[in-house]
């Protein structure tokens, strides 16, 4: 038997209509008992790589590049320098070549894997990346 879905009003996740009810708000606080492939993500992810470089809080400052970017964050490779990076640490973010200012981050994923990749998400969201995103 699958399962039945049907969609709340906007600013709703869907809810299931077999087994329990679950209803999600779109905060940043999601019921963990939804499936990942149904959780709303806040903005669209573009994948795109971006030059960037990274001021951490201990003044370690090194370059990058994104993976993905969106209106909240981006995935970017850390490459050898992900080790000296942890989980919750402020980050100031700067796209090279361009003249926008440093605008802080934090990050917020770290790969468990040898990629070296970590997730960050702006304080402030908006035009950093250079595109728009509605």
């Amino acid at each position: 038997m699958g399962v039945g879905l049907s969609v709340l009003a906007e600013g709703h996740l869907p809810v299931f209509a077999t087994g329990p009810m679950i209803t999600a708000m779109h905060t940043s606080r999601v019921s963990p008992h939804l499936p990942k492939k149904l959780v709303k993500r806040r903005s669209a992810r573009v994948k795109l790589t971006i030059p960037i470089t990274i001021a951490a809080s201990d003044d370690f400052v090194f370059g990058s590049e994104t993976v993905s970017v969106s209106k909240h964050g981006a995935k970017i490779r850390a490459g050898q320098f992900a080790g000296r990076l942890f989980y919750g640490e402020e980050l100031s973010i700067c796209v090279r070549g361009a003249s926008r200012e440093s605008k802080p981050a934090r990050i917020v994923w770290l790969d468990k894997t040898d990629a070296g990749h970590c997730g960050i998400e702006l304080k402030e969201p908006g035009d950093v990346w250079g595109l728009y995103f509605p």
